[in-house]
């Protein structure tokens, strides 16, 4: 990828994550030329005037229905980042322990029943957002795609600790994705697991 000519949007989480695949093949955003782009990623990559493009799933999925064969680069083979976290205040979950707990297993349960049953899961998507029902095999395509990348159908991902934190802590620190390390190991509750 060194001195390829990439658009990317810098306003979303793919460009940390091109800065996460260069670090870890030790280049820099320096050894590449990146064109941010906007909205702007999908047709221009298609239009064959970039070398590379870094999107997220939804972008990879509209690329892959018109380019065939592509050469994909997952942040994730590369980091131990995890995709995605719950949050709450403290004074939430100490005021409303039971909300926070059946809120995460309804969670937990309906992320397991749509891993499982993909079909029925985006009708059930499709009854409360109809105005995407013309584009139901598109729905079901990218939720395919969102359980593979994300290896839902193998189980639920379990939950991210303190001590994994400070790992890519580390790494983005190195990076310069942030600019101070913070211990958050008070942070990290795990007594509302499902």
């Amino acid at each position: 990828m060194k001195s390829s000519r990439s658009i990317i949007s810098t306003a979303s989480g793919s460009y940390p994550n091109l800065q996460l695949l260069l670090h870890s093949a030790q280049l820099s955003v320096s050894d590449v030329e990146i064109v941010p782009a906007g909205t702007s990623l999908v047709p221009l990559f298609l239009e064959k005037k970039f070398d590379a493009v870094a999107v997220h799933l939804s972008q990879k999925a509209l690329i892959e229905k018109e380019i065939h064969n592509l050469n994909v680069i997952r942040a994730s083979d590369y980091t131990s980042m995890s995709t995605g976290h719950i949050i709450t205040t403290r004074q939430f979950a100490g005021s409303r322990p039971e909300t926070v707990k059946k809120f995460l297993r309804a969670t937990k349960n309906g992320l397991d029943f749509s891993a499982k049953k993909p079909d029925e899961a985006v009708d059930i998507y499709l009854n409360v957002n109809p105005e995407a029902k013309p584009n139901r095999e598109f729905v079901l395509f990218l939720w395919n795609e969102f359980v593979k990348e994300f290896h839902y159908a193998e189980g639920l991902p379990v939950m991210e600790s303190a001590a994994h934190w400070m790992e890519v802590q580390d790494t983005l620190f190195d990076i310069g994705l942030i600019g101070k390390k913070t211990d958050v190991s008070s942070f990290y509750e795990t007594n509302f697991s499902p």
